[in-house]
């Protein structure tokens, strides 16, 4: 099984980091670990791959600079930077602060009188 999927997904996933989409590999990494781990495939060869793609994640990460402020930003650093990588966290928590888990159901909620 090995011999016939890995070269078919290292291909795939090399296109898709040539194109600079860490997210996208990252779910197609997934859905063939998956594959083949309801296929049998023993568990060595996912430790192995699993350390593997994190070290690769990890310096595709700290090589490039966006995602490092992303990273930054999601753990609560550098908010300060003029670009204000937190803005989207910050409203997320300001969205979450003013109407709860299931918000004030948009603008139609003053208009039909539904308050939270």
């Amino acid at each position: 099984m090995m011999p016939f999927v890995a070269p078919g997904a290292l291909t795939v996933l090399v296109l898709v980091l040539a194109g600079g989409d860490l997210g996208t590999s990252i779910v197609i990494t997934m859905i063939v670990g998956t594959l083949l781990f309801a296929a049998g495939v023993k568990m060595r060869y996912f430790l192995f791959a699993s350390g593997l793609a994190a070290a690769a994640g990890a310096l595709l990460m700290w090589m490039t600079p966006y995602r490092m402020m992303r990273v930054y930003a999601w753990l609560g650093m550098n908010c300060d930077h003029p670009t204000e990588p937190c803005h989207q966290t910050q409203q997320g928590f300001y969205a979450l602060a003013s109407g709860g888990f299931w918000g004030r159901i948009g603008p139609i909620a003053s208009e039909v009188g539904v308050h939270s």
